[in-house]
């Protein structure tokens, strides 16, 4: 129990597991098939599965090797099938919750850029509005200057002045004319 396990420990379970069949062979009653037996030979051979699992590289390859051939069509057709889908099945679970977990990852990550997204797209919303109040505000503002610019041209002082100062507005048009070089 507390050494180490061997080729040997498996080697001794195999063995007995080929003479159980053998024993319940010669004994089994055909007009009575299934008269439990399977069950002894079941835990006979989950012990040897696991206690093979146990195995190191090593080990395997010694316990191999010192097999009969009658011992490894056995070992063969009851159990290592069942240890390589078993294996298969390990390796397919291992890669199913590999990709669940990466997932789980990519699910994350594309949950927070979401919030960040939707983070982005409430502050561009909060500038429009506050762009399109200052717009508005602008708009306000454009629409007073014009109606006081209105009752500015509107007013006599206006009107004078542009008058008065007529002449000087036309000599300055001529003396921009010469000084262009268009006369």
């Amino acid at each position: 129990m507390t050494q180490k396990v061997t080729h040997r420990n498996v080697e001794s379970y195999l063995v007995n597991f080929i003479q159980d069949l053998y024993l319940i062979a010669e004994y089994r009653d055909v007009t009575k098939p299934n008269m439990g037996m399977d069950f002894p030979l079941d835990i006979a051979r989950r012990e040897i599965k696991r206690t093979y699992r146990l195995l190191d590289e090593e080990e395997k390859r010694k316990f191999e090797e010192c097999l009969t051939e009658e011992q490894k069509f056995y070992f063969d057709v009851l159990i290592r099938r069942e240890i390589e889908v078993v294996y298969m099945l390990d390796a397919k679970s291992r890669l199913l919750e590999r990709t669940v977990k990466e997932n789980k990852e990519m699910q994350k990550k594309q949950e927070s850029r979401i919030r960040k997204l939707e983070e982005q797209v409430a502050k561009l919303e909060e500038d429009k509005k506050q762009e399109h109040e200052r717009n508005e505000k602008h708009q306000k503002d454009l629409k007073k200057a014009n109606k006081k610019l209105k009752e500015l041209k509107a007013s006599n002082s206006w009107k004078i002045g542009r008058a008065i100062t007529w002449p000087v507005r036309k000599l300055k048009a001529i003396l921009r004319k010469f000084s262009n070089g268009n006369a």
